[in-house]
């Protein structure tokens, strides 16, 4: 209803956020029909993985350091692009792996420090320079508490989590 009442017509994918929940809540969204699953950090994904065993679409939705990128081989998207630094060592692995790699830019459009991603200014310029070889056909808004007014302006995947598993595990 929410993509209806926004007008876009846009196909929408919900990412089963399993982050701080075991391997069972990857297994359950499968099993429900989700099979896209997201993760915060690239450790606790990796050992999730090696203990789900139901052919789930891993997203990497938290931040990646470039020392990791070659985690990424793991994944199906990357949701958190956030500088032109990072930005260059995932497309040195694409090359390096003979396949794009599946990315998604971090927008700050709060401008908080303590946020990551691109600031306005310079997501244009960084937006032309990427998709001069690959295109831009997602926009990943949303979680648990604004999913639907994400959708309405036009999101084609949402991260819900909370409403899904409950309350993040300590």
């Amino acid at each position: 209803m929410a993509a209806a009442r926004g007008g876009h017509g846009q196909q929408v994918t919900i990412v089963a956020v399993t982050k701080t929940h075991g391997p069972e809540a990857a297994k359950a969204a499968y099993e429900a029909g989700l099979h896209d699953v997201g993760e915060n950090k690239v450790q606790e994904a990796l050992k999730k993985m090696a203990a789900v065993d139901v052919p789930v679409r891993w997203h990497l939705i938290g931040h990646l350091q470039r020392n990791k990128v070659k985690s990424l081989e793991q994944f199906v998207l990357l949701h958190s692009l956030d500088s032109p630094r990072l930005a260059d060592a995932v497309c040195e692995f694409g090359i390096a792996r003979g396949r794009a790699v599946d990315v998604l830019l971090e927008l700050n459009i709060t401008g908080e420090a303590s946020k990551g991603g691109y600031t306005l200014s310079e997501m244009l310029p960084e937006a032309e320079r990427l998709a001069s070889g690959h295109p831009a056909e997602e926009l990943s808004m949303g979680m648990s508490n604004d999913y639907e007014i994400a959708v309405e302006e036009g999101a084609t995947l949402v991260r819900i989590g909370t409403t899904l598993f409950g309350a993040r595990a300590k």
